[in-house]
């Protein structure tokens, strides 16, 4: 192995910062179906969702979604709750709303209601009081003033709470919450405004420390769910019901009590002790009377695998209202069940909030790889595409001398880390468990099932690539794999050589050269060139790189770019350049995805702020991204599409006008004209025209109509194309192959950072 040394160059900057109009943002499209928590009020039931409120309309099945632009003070919501007065209580990341159908009132941190901003627990009191749960205690808010209960230094007399996940107020005033210290469970406390009291299996009858949800009924009885069943406490005695004839532990994630006294329970199997699952163990909606159990058929109607469920409300008409936990991470369904059966709601949209990757194929499509599953958006539709892991795919394994499947594996085949396209125009993911592709008909499942150099060990995948001849590259924690269409191949140099403690050894993203050659960077800003022979590392001393790595891109002139936690950096193959770090440009700067377009212009995430660079000059475009933004992908229209960890934006997931911010930036520095439209014939026109138009020099090409409005009707050419005279035939149809209206229509030629616009008429 060969280290190599280059001469670091730092490259002086123009910083330009600029604000745009809200018309540069082209979409956003909030997700609302990773749902934290839910609330009935008569007939809408409400959902707060990491990526906005949802309201769903029981009568017809509609919804409406709440964003920041609606009021919200963050789209990611993680309590709700309906008071008696009809009022809807929200808590958020940034503190808590109440919403009275019309207008929200704010209370936060900032504001001084809140000593925390994190409120993860609403309830109500008999006298009307409001009682929050965060991070750190309790707060109240009786309609005039607020009062903290807040462990610390300050507050001797308030036990050490870490956070409140859930808050239930009895009959007397009495406020009950799961306890939990040092980020454990520690059994149950309550609160009656004066003393605390500590429930445990040391000093009660308690069945266990991991105590989920607590519910109070009308003779002020608490039904307590906990990892290993039901309990009961009427303030002086405990009972404990059991599920008779089942033999694994009942994990109970949330109860709830309707009008008839029945206790309905949302289960889910080794929700604490992480025992690996049973084929045969139960994840169940429950109703208890007090003597007998029932269990709804929900087997028979779920179509996709769960892990069990995580919330349940019942409303007046005895309908219960309960959200799966999917196989997947952070996937949440909501589902009602009556006399019909099984009812599914889901806001359109991916069902993760989490993305990992982004890809637009060569039809325009966008894939974005989720942490549950691959969602498409095409023509104005998102489509959801689950793998259903076959059961002679299964990975089992035994258990206290039983046999048993590893849940993990049903939850990382849907765990999409990366997406590309060959040549031959399939769609290959790289996932947690193996590898996927996808030919527009059928989809193909590689794993160590089916691919004997992928080991049992090993079958996270984190990173696909293409090169020049069709071969495909994938990256797992411990070797390369390569496979041209017949033969795979593995390579285990990065397990030789590196540590596997983190994902990739630390290698956060790849990314292949016009040279067939890969290149990665690891968390510690170490750099790794494979040529398909000899592995080579590059250090700090030769590349001048600090900070974590997060991402590399390899531009139209074959220069490697590296963004980290610290810095922009590249290398043409000779010479290593510093172009931004916290010397240039200040401190926190955080890189973690980079794109090239067209023109060779590098756009970039830095923080909150989406720039682009063109190895002079850094333009900021917009500062007010949120979130931790992971993934950009630039489609065939200009438009940059964002996402991320908690989406792009603090509406979620956005595509941004690429060309239209450009061209407000440089508008008064515009190149010689180097594009031109000639003509067309005839016009006017019916019902088609041919357009003649000339290129100085070559490069990628597009030629677009658009109507009079602006909208977009027809992409004719978005291709490389040589210099010289071409034509094109416009038929006279948008993209749907429908036949346009008689009227005005302007024909955009560009080619880099030329453009020429021509009218047309066509006449019927």
């Amino acid at each position: 192995m060969k280290t190599k040394l280059f001469l670091l160059l730092m490259v002086p900057l123009l910083m330009v910062s600029s604000v745009f109009p809200d018309d540069l943002w082209e979409e956003e499209y909030p997700n609302g179906n990773s749902i934290n928590n839910i609330a009935i009020q008569g007939n809408y039931v409400w959902c707060a969702s990491e990526g906005s409120l949802v309201r769903w309309d029981k009568r017809d099945g509609s919804y409406k979604q709440y964003t920041v632009k609606d009021g919200l003070l963050a789209s990611r919501t993680k309590t709700v709750f309906v008071d008696r007065d009809d009022n809807v209580w929200i808590g958020s990341l940034r503190g808590v709303q109440k919403y009275d159908g019309t207008s929200f009132a704010n209370y936060t941190m900032e504001t001084g209601e809140l000593p925390d901003e994190y409120v993860l627990a609403i309830g109500q009191a008999p006298d009307g009081t409001m009682w929050f749960g965060t991070y750190g205690g309790l707060v109240s808010f009786d309609g005039e003033s607020w009062s903290h209960f807040i462990s610390g230094d300050d507050n001797p007399g308030i036990p050490e709470i870490y956070y409140v996940s859930s808050i239930t107020v009895d009959k007397n005033g009495v406020i009950w919450f799961p306890y939990i210290a040092n980020n454990a469970y520690k059994g149950i406390m309550s609160f009656d405004g004066k003393a605390w009291t500590y429930y445990t299996p040391q000093n009660s009858e308690l069945i266990t420390n991991n105590i989920f949800r607590i519910a109070v009924d009308d003779n002020n009885i608490k039904w307590i769910g906990t990892a290993t069943g039901l309990q009961s406490f009427d303030d002086e005695t405990w009972n404990t019901h059991e599920l008779p004839d089942y033999k694994y532990n009942l994990s109970i994630t949330d109860l709830d009590i309707d009008k008839n006294g029945n206790v309905w329970l949302a289960t889910m199997p080794g929700l604490v002790s992480m025992v690996p699952f049973y084929p045969d163990e139960k994840k169940s909606i429950l109703r208890y009377d007090g003597t007998t159990w029932s269990e709804l058929p929900l087997n028979d109607y779920l179509h996709i695998p769960i892990k069990g469920f995580l919330h349940i409300a019942v409303d007046d008409e005895g309908t219960p209202w309960f959200v799966s936990l999917n196989n997947g991470f952070d996937a949440h369904t909501l589902y009602s069940y009556d006399e019909s059966g099984l009812t599914e709601y889901l806001v359109e949209g991916p069902r993760s909030y989490i993305f990992k990757d982004l890809f637009v194929d060569r039809n325009n499509a966008k894939w974005f790889g989720t942490s549950y599953g691959i969602c498409k958006y095409e023509n104005g539709s998102w489509e959801d595409l689950l793998y259903i892991l076959p059961q002679d795919e299964y990975r089992y394994e035994t258990y206290q001398g039983e046999r048993h499947y590893n849940s993990m594996y049903f939850t990382e085949t849907n765990n999409i880390e990366s997406i590309t396209q060959d040549h031959d125009g399939v769609l290959w993911f790289a996932t947690g468990f193996g590898i996927r592709s996808f030919d527009g008909t059928t989809w193909t499942q590689y794993s160590e099932v089916n691919v004997d150099v992928i080991p049992n060990t090993a079958s996270l995948f984190a990173f696909v690539g293409v090169d020049n001849n069709n071969v495909k590259y994938f990256l797992s924690p411990k070797f390369l794999l390569k496979y041209d269409g017949q033969i795979w191949e593995r390579d285990d140099w990065l397990k030789d050589n590196f540590s596997s403690g983190n994902m990739l050894m630390g290698f956060t993203y790849a990314a292949i050269d016009h040279e067939n050659v890969l290149w990665l960077i690891n968390y510690e800003g170490k750099v790794v060139r494979y040529d398909g022979d000899s592995w080579d590392v590059f250090l700090e001393d030769t590349t001048g790189i600090t900070g974590m790595g997060y991402c590399c891109a390899v531009d139209q002139n074959n220069v490697k770019w590296f963004g980290t936690r610290g810095g922009l950096y590249s290398f043409d193959g000779v010479s290593w350049k510093t172009h931004l770090n916290e010397e240039v440009a200040g401190s926190n700067i955080t890189i973690p995805n980079i794109i090239v377009d067209e023109n060779n212009v590098l756009w970039i995430i830095n923080n909150k702020q989406l720039q682009s660079y063109d190895g002079n000059s850094l333009v900021t475009y917009i500062d007010e991204l949120s979130g931790f933004t992971l993934r950009m992908a630039l489609d065939h229209d200009g438009y940059i599409w964002i996402c991320g960890l908690e989406g792009a934006s603090s509406n979620g997931m956005v595509s941004f006008n690429k060309n239209a911010a450009m061209t407000a930036v440089d508008s008064e520095n515009k190149l010689p004209v180097a594009v031109n439209i000639t003509g067309n014939y005839p016009n006017p026109f019916n019902p088609s025209t041919t357009i003649n138009f000339a290129l100085n020099d070559g490069g990628f090409t597009s030629v677009l109509i658009y109507n009079i409005m602006g909208q977009k009707v027809r992409t004719l050419v978005s291709e490389f194309l040589n210099p010289g005279v071409h034509e094109i035939v416009w038929d006279g149809r948008d993209e749907s192959g429908n036949a346009v209206s008689s009227g005005v229509y302007m024909c955009r030629l560009k080619m880099g950072e030329q453009a020429v616009t021509k009218q047309m008429m066509m006449l019927k």
